[in-house]
């Protein structure tokens, strides 16, 4: 779980919400509104779910995604994305296509000491086969840009820009990533019109996500440890003074 650490000072510009919502969610954990084992079960959904959104991806690469069936969602859901299983030849490597190397330096990506930090920060790396920014970074480093665009995992990003501000090397890790998909669009690695049918992917893949958060906590939220409503609040005073 998350540690509860405060806000970022200095005004609310500087403020980011997804630091803002985990800081929200660990203190429910904390204060008992939330079971630790439902805060647990919430972050093996949304690891899970990234699956989903990696299957997404693909196929909205090639072709519109349209309805999904709940079984076909709920394989998605529970099935990993395993690793390549055939390795890069070594002529593959140090071949950035022409593109990415002045952004590389840019980006500072020569800093890159592959800890990790990038990845412990991210809101959504889980598995190395979905997403995980260091290997991202480190293939990119590697000059492996082409089978980068070519893969579903660099739409992933959130863009919350947390990899580039944990970065004890100020490496622009976001920035990498968002160059990564302007290229891949400018490079025809997908099919035209990929962004607005990954668009509508993700408003229905979220909606089925949407359910069943509410249906997790529905069934484990702690209700006795919530505040009370102004209208049980107010009945208490109507018994106590008699009003």
């Amino acid at each position: 779980m998350p540690q509860l650490s405060p806000l970022q000072p200095g005004g609310p510009n500087l403020v980011k919400p997804e630091t803002l919502v985990r800081y929200a969610r660990t203190a429910a954990i904390l204060k008992g509104y939330v079971t630790y084992e439902t805060g647990l079960k919430y972050y093996e959904l949304i690891r899970q779910f990234q699956r989903v959104r990696w299957q997404a991806a693909r196929v909205c690469m090639q072709t519109e995604l349209g309805t999904i069936a709940e079984d076909q969602y709920q394989q998605w859901l529970q099935t990993p994305i395993l690793n390549p299983s055939v390795g890069v030849p070594s002529t593959a490597f140090f071949k950035y296509g022409g593109y990415l190397t002045s952004d590389a330096e840019m980006a500072k990506l020569h800093n890159c000491l592959t800890c990790g930090e990038c990845s412990s920060a991210c809101p959504v790396a889980g598995e190395r086969g979905v997403f995980d920014p260091r290997f991202i970074f480190r293939m990119a480093h590697l000059g492996l840009v082409d089978e980068l665009l070519q893969s579903p995992s660099i739409w992933l990003c959130l863009a919350c820009g947390r990899c580039t501000d944990v970065c004890s090397q100020h490496v622009d890790g976001c920035g990498i990533i968002r160059r990564l998909q302007e290229i891949s669009i400018q490079k025809a690695k997908t099919v035209e019109g990929f962004q607005w049918r990954w668009q509508r992917a993700q408003r229905i893949i979220y909606t089925g996500l949407v359910k069943q958060i509410d249906a997790l906590f529905s069934a484990h939220l702690n209700t006795t440890r919530l505040p009370q409503s102004p209208e049980s609040l107010l009945e208490k005073v109507v018994v106590t003074t008699g009003l």
